[in-house]
């Protein structure tokens, strides 16, 4: 009787209650393993189908100046950068202005490479603000794609 009070054995019944417990909980958690809500990456178990990759290619990349500045008649022209990944078919860049803005080429062209810089020639018929609308088309893995962007000219 003895053996029941001593500090050993109360550690030791502790101990393996503790023990005991552990398992339980963790079957516990196991069997929840599989439902959505499991953390941040459900899609790691084999329940869920992985992610389709053709949704992870990455967009077409436009960079360019916000806002120009220019005067009102001066030839000038917007340097437009692009980078067209992998995954996208037949890509169109039109361009359409406001009505004071008159292009010096044609309003569009469709890229020979999948990265490069377009100069956009273009002025401004009267002062004021007006605006620049980029419109890229085309397909992403076979589906429908546009973007839209647009530049603010401030004639002077």
């Amino acid at each position: 009787m003895r053996l029941l009070t001593t500090k050993w054995f109360q550690h030791a019944t502790f101990a393996l209650g503790a023990l005991l417990s552990g398992v339980v909980t963790s079957t516990q958690a196991c069997d929840r393993h599989a439902t959505a809500g499991f953390g941040r990456f459900p899609v790691m178990h084999a329940q869920y189908p992985a992610p389709n990759i053709e949704e992870l290619v990455a967009p077409i990349s436009l960079k360019h100046a916000k806002k120009v500045l220019t005067s009102q008649g001066k030839d000038a022209s917007i340097p437009i950068y692009y980078r067209i990944p992998k995954g996208y078919q037949d890509v169109e860049f039109k361009f359409n202005g406001s009505p004071e803005i008159s292009f010096q080429d044609e309003a569009g062209f469709s890229p020979e490479h999948k990265a490069g810089i377009y100069r956009l020639k273009y002025h401004a018929l009267e002062p004021g603000r007006h605006s620049v609308t980029i419109l890229i088309k085309g397909k992403k893995s076979n589906k429908p794609y546009s973007k839209v962007q647009t530049i603010e000219v401030v004639a002077g």
